[in-house]
C-alpha cells in the first residue's frame, strides 16, 4: 500500500530549505566580489568563490540524494519501503525505527509548498521530498509511521 507519493497532479516548487541555500550562498558570494573590489585579495578570491560553491553543492547534494519520494507499507505492517529520488534504490525500514525530525505540525503548515520533512532511522536522517498535500496518500496510516506504530493490515 502506498501512503507516501511525490507523484501529484499540481506542479510544486523547489523546497524551501534549497531555496534557502541557494539564497545564502549566493549572498556570501556576492559578498567575496564585494570584498574582493574593497580590498584586493588576488587568488584567494577564487579559492572563497569555489569554497562558496562547492559548500552550496554539497548542501543540496545532501538533502537530495536523502530524498524519500514515496512510502509503501509492507505486508507484515511491520516495515516500510523507501524509494528514493534520485538513484532509484529503495531502502526496507523497520517502523518502530522511525522517529520525527520535526513536529507534525510543522508538516501540516508546508502542505502548499514543496517540502523536505526529516525523519531519523538510526544514526540516519532522510527527507520526505512533497509536493503538498497530494503527496500523503493515506493520512492515518502515514501518521502512524511517523510515530512509529506498527499497522495492522
Amino acid at each position: 500500500m502506498t501512503v507516501f507519493c511525490n507523484k501529484t497532479s499540481e506542479q510544486k516548487f523547489v523546497p524551501f530549505e534549497l531555496k534557502e541555500i541557494a539564497m545564502k550562498h549566493a549572498t556570501i558570494f556576492s559578498l567575496v566580489l564585494v570584498w574582493d573590489h574593497l580590498t584586493w585579495l588576488g587568488d584567494y578570491t577564487g579559492m572563497c568563490q569555489l569554497y562558496v560553491l562547492g559548500s552550496a553543492s554539497y548542501f543540496s547534494l545532501k538533502y537530495m540524494l536523502n530524498a524519500v519520494d514515496r512510502i509503501e507499507l509492507n505486508k507484515d505492517g511491520k516495515s516500510v519501503t523507501f524509494h528514493f529520488k534520485i538513484g532509484g534504490q529503495k531502502s526496507t525500514v523497520a517502523i518502530k525505527d522511525i522517529v520525527k525530525g520535526k513536529n507534525e505540525r510543522e508538516l501540516v503548515s508546508t502542505f502548499e509548498e514543496g517540502y523536505l520533512y526529516p525523519v531519523n532511522v538510526g544514526e540516519k536522517t532522510y527527507y520526505l521530498h512533497g509536493r503538498g498535500a497530494e503527496s500523503v496518500k493515506n493520512g492515518e496510516v502515514f501518521r502512524a509511521i511517523l510515530n512509529g506504530r506498527n499497522i495492522n493490515l
